[in-house]
């Protein structure tokens, strides 16, 4: 459904509904004028309609640019990057400069994995059985990414900066994992540290009992009285799934809390 007069507001044209419906045809589509309402029915292979605004690029296009009226842009505007990318960038160079690579996984999740979380969304319609859930932590992803590179020299440091889905809100969070046969504790407890070090912050420290660190070995980051995250040493139950013979330790923190406390 198209409503013709907001279209022709996005397209800055007086298009009348017998233009439009012609326009749409033009364009391969069964459109069909109730007013100023347009039903249209898309073929089939035209997989890049999505939304309503896909339909009125249509529009503009049967109707041609050069119909377009001419004059400057009423409002002068200059884009600039958002604060929280700004902030992540930061995070970016931080943890490159800690020696780090930085990897890219799916939100997509499997429900099988060996790791304790949060509650995740499941998705109705899944891709396959292995994709049956959106993830609300970072740490399976990452410990995926070793097993797939098991037979890469040693050691790997990763770490990624992407949205995990917590009671079906988005929530933007760090993780990193470092894998060889010294990975500690106290290697992830110098490396979170040295985070809040770089950015400014100063975090208490408090033993925390995790599933998915060993007993003694996992410890939760405290910022201004709340928790914003944990790391540890990852539970050799947990290798044991991912085929993992090398110790593994990681960290999980939520970035918001860093950047608006600074």
């Amino acid at each position: 459904m198209v409503d013709l007069k907001r279209a022709n507001e996005l397209l800055g044209l007086s298009l009348k509904p017998g233009e439009a419906v012609d326009f749409l045809r033009r364009m391969r589509h069964d459109a069909r004028a109730n007013g100023d309402a347009i039903s249209v029915l898309s073929p089939a292979y035209r997989l890049d309609i999505l939304h309503e605004v896909d339909l009125v690029e249509d529009l503009a296009i049967a109707s041609g640019y050069d119909r377009y009226p001419r004059g400057l842009p009423h409002r002068q505007t200059i884009g600039e990057s958002l604060e929280a990318n700004d902030f992540a960038e930061t995070l970016r160079v931080l943890l490159v400069g800690y020696g780090y690579q930085e990897v890219m996984s799916l939100t997509i999740a499997s429900s099988k994995d060996a790791f304790e979380t949060p509650d995740r969304v499941l998705i109705r319609n899944p891709l396959n059985e292995d994709l049956t859930t959106l993830r609300s932590s970072m740490l399976p992803a990452l410990m995926n990414i070793f097993r797939l590179n098991k037979h890469r020299e040693l050691p790997q440091r990763i770490f990624e900066i992407a949205d995990v889905v917590l009671e079906a809100r988005n929530v933007r969070r760090i993780g990193a994992a470092a894998t060889h046969h010294k990975a500690s504790f106290t290697e992830a407890k110098s490396l979170v540290l040295s985070l809040m070090r770089d950015v400014g912050r100063t975090a208490d420290v408090d033993p925390v009992e995790d599933g998915n660190f060993i007993p003694g070995r996992g410890a939760s980051i405290v910022l201004d009285g709340r928790e914003i995250g944990r790391f540890g040493e990852i539970h050799p139950r947990i290798l044991e799934t991912y085929t993992l013979v090398q110790p593994v330790m990681a960290f999980e923190l939520d970035v918001e809390p860093l950047r608006s406390s600074r």
